[in-house]
């Protein structure tokens, strides 16, 4: 097996004082195409910090050597090994993974979207897996006529399917025909304590921004990929500018688009509206600095930052895809608007802005909702039923 980083249990029990799970813990190997920035890679990263390590041990396959989230896992020992796929259809890549299943006694194998379906459920076959999950996170690759068949004929080999939205489950069942027991969505879940309201945080990054008082800060968070069409965002700015010029948009991320938005924004004569902040790890700090936050994505599962923006309590606008209709009500915890329309997006955020008591009314109850349905206990909760439910059905658990 490559092994290009592996995080020794024993080193992670010294550095952070984490116990050692219990020998009868249920061992889970994650499978995933990469393990860098995204709201995939987030989720797992908060898996693996709340799961009860007592009951369940996890460890992280990648194949491709990124691995910029593991140094995020802090209460958990948490091996990452790197198994590298070759370009087309890698015939070795199964057995190099089922060789490690093995090695490392994993019970469950938990493949993560399209990249690691077909490689990773012959590889946990391969390898005498008890169980195998496959979870889907919204960006859904399965477009080719080739790639569905292929999703029909090798779902009957999964035993539990899990999403992050009830749409993407709806989808799995309809279009695919997987029957409706075999998929369960869980939603994201967000650390309410660590994303909360704290006035001192937002106005000290404002001071750093050297912005007015007046100025109205909307922002956004995320990678500069196409998905989260920021082009359309700018769009839709600059037509808001024009009528309300004490506005400044925060663009908080990075990613292989933000050369070409930087041109869009001077194409514009935003250059001095718009804020790109880079990548931070402070996001807490940025989104309490914001007034509004805003996404317009083409596609979504269900983006950790628009939870993290309710529980901080921004009022929300965004787009009508994917899971996002199940975190933000229309005209209750937010505004959605139809992607890729710059002047509905722009009149939203108009509307948002031009009243504070409808400002405060969506970020009261947006707070609650996240509170109340989409904490990170009841996530991490989800989990843990639905592995240990999946042995239970097939014999390999106690009820």
């Amino acid at each position: 097996m490559n092994r290009s980083i592996v995080t020794q249990p024993n080193e992670l029990n010294e550095t952070l004082g984490s116990c050692t799970p219990s020998v009868t813990a249920v061992n889970i190997a994650h499978i995933v195409y990469s393990f860098g920035i995204g709201g995939m890679e987030n989720g797992i990263v908060n898996l693996a910090n709340h799961i009860d390590s007592r009951k369940f041990r996890l460890r992280i396959y990648s194949l491709r050597n990124e691995a910029e989230s593991l140094a995020r896992i802090k209460n958990q020992s948490v091996p990452f090994s790197y198994f590298p796929k070759r370009k087309g259809n890698d015939l070795t890549l199964p057995f190099r993974l089922a060789k490690a299943i093995k090695s490392d006694d994993v019970d469950v194998v938990h493949t993560h979207g399209w990249g690691t379906f077909l490689e990773g459920l012959m590889a946990a076959r391969l390898a005498g897996a008890k169980a195998v999950i496959h979870g889907e996170h919204g960006i859904f690759l399965l477009d080719k006529q080739r790639r569905k068949t292929t999703y029909k004929i090798f779902s009957r080999l999964v035993d539990q399917f899990l999403t992050v939205n009830e749409h993407l489950r709806q989808l799995l069942v309809g279009q695919f025909a997987i029957p409706g027991n075999k998929v369960r969505a869980i939603h994201n879940g967000v650390d309410t304590e660590h994303f909360c309201h704290i006035e001192r945080l937002g106005n000290r990054l404002r001071d750093q921004l050297a912005l007015p008082k007046e100025t109205v800060l909307i922002g956004t968070v995320g990678r500069f990929c196409i998905e989260k069409d920021y082009a359309t965002l700018l769009d839709a700015f600059a037509l808001l500018v024009k009528k309300t010029p004490e506005v400044v948009l925060l663009l908080v991320g990075d990613g292989p688009l933000r050369c070409e938005l930087e041109a869009k924004a001077e194409s514009l004569n935003l250059s001095k509206k718009v804020i790109f902040f880079g990548a931070s790890d402070d996001i807490p700090g940025l989104l309490n600095s914001m007034d509004v936050f805003v996404l317009t994505s083409t596609h979504e599962g269900l983006p950790n930052t628009i939870l993290e923006a309710m529980s901080v309590g921004l009022p929300v606008v965004a787009t009508r895809v994917g899971g996002i209709p199940e975190a933000v009500l229309d005209g209750e915890t937010g505004l959605l608007v139809e992607p890729g329309n710059p002047v509905e997006i722009s009149a939203a955020l108009g509307k948002i802005i031009l009243s504070v008591s409808l400002r405060e009314t969506l970020a009261r109850a947006g707070h609650l909702r996240v509170r109340s349905k989409f904490s990170l206990a009841r996530m991490v909760k989800g989990y843990e039923d639905a592995y240990a439910q999946c042995l239970v059905s097939k014999g390999l658990k106690d009820p």
